[in-house]
């Protein structure tokens, strides 16, 4: 609690010794065109000037690099993600908290658990030395791993929750030894709670309608963890999930005049396309009604730039 760590690139050499607002000065802060290298990791004390901030992390191999320094839920542990671009890769150094904390920025403090940008790795959460990655090595839908730095080789590294045909957007740790998990399977997104230490299905967690789950939040210390729902006729709900209960009870549902989501049902059909892959397509409309070549219907597609279209 006495600070955090941040990453920041060095201050442009051309402002280096600039004043704001002094009339005359060749460069004015927001027009400077340097680029941007040798992004660093940083430790802010609280209190303190930002002149006296510890480095904690810089790129020697690579000035493009871009660290992102992540505390570990327990409090001992910095990981340190790299990337390069917006690729879905990175490496992942670890270090002790204490240890990277006492005389700065020294390279042979930090684990190079994965070394190369052969994959993505999110760092999940830890139990001692065990760490859990939501990962996509071997796994374009990804999948979440546990590795133990004690023996950090690969073919030591355990599936917790295994690579399968629903895409795992998003992970988290909530109650000690739960991951909570939102999968999508043809653009329909689902909620499950897992055991962390097997990866054993505890429950699915229900929702309204077919729709998308979002603002996934909470901390691996609480009994809880929140999340919102919005689907083609639900304009946004959310909600609180109970562990003690095993429960999901409605925080705040946003209503519109006039509109009965149960008066609606949504189905969902596929369109093979022309070189046989079968287009996952939703049908809203009135519970109950007929549909037939000629019922009306507004119809929205989209394609481009690798674009999902999920329901909202």
């Amino acid at each position: 609690d006495s600070g955090f760590f941040y990453s920041r690139y060095p201050e442009p050499k051309s402002l280096q010794s600039v004043e704001d607002n002094v009339e005359g000065n060749d460069v004015k802060r927001g027009s400077e065109t340097d680029s941007n290298l040798e992004m660093s990791v940083y430790f802010h004390k609280l209190g303190t000037k930002q002149a006296e901030d510890i480095q904690i992390f810089k790129p020697t191999e690579n000035p493009k690099w871009l660290p992102r320094a992540t505390m570990s839920d327990d409090g001992k542990y910095l990981t340190i993600s790299i990337s390069e671009s917006t690729a879905p890769v990175n490496r992942v150094y670890i270090s002790q908290v204490e240890q990277i904390l006492s005389g700065g920025w020294d390279d042979s403090k930090f684990v190079k658990l994965i070394d190369n940008f052969d994959a993505g790795y999110d760092y999940v959460t830890n139990t001692g030395s065990k760490f859990y990655f939501r990962t996509n090595k071997d796994a374009p839908r990804y999948k979440v791993i546990c590795i133990d730095l004690e023996d950090a080789k690969e073919e030591k590294w355990i599936d917790i929750l295994p690579h399968k045909g629903e895409v795992l957007n998003d992970v988290l740790c909530v109650g000690n030894k739960y991951l909570v998990a939102c999968y999508m399977n043809h653009a329909q997104e689902t909620l499950s709670l897992f055991k962390l230490d097997d990866g054993s299905l505890v429950q699915q967690i229900p929702l309204p309608d077919v729709g998308s789950v979002g603002s996934l939040s909470g901390k691996r210390e609480h009994m809880e963890f929140f999340y919102s729902f919005v689907g083609f006729v639900h304009p946004g709900v959310k909600f609180r999930f109970d562990l003690e209960t095993m429960q999901s009870y409605k925080l705040r549902e946003d209503i519109v005049s006039n509109h009965r989501p149960e008066d609606f049902e949504t189905k969902q059909v596929f369109y093979e396309s022309k070189d046989g892959t079968k287009i996952p397509m939703f049908i809203v409309g009135k519970k109950g009604q007929k549909h037939s070549g000629n019922t009306c219907t507004l119809l929205y597609g989209y394609g481009g730039g690798g674009a999902n279209i999920y329901p909202l």
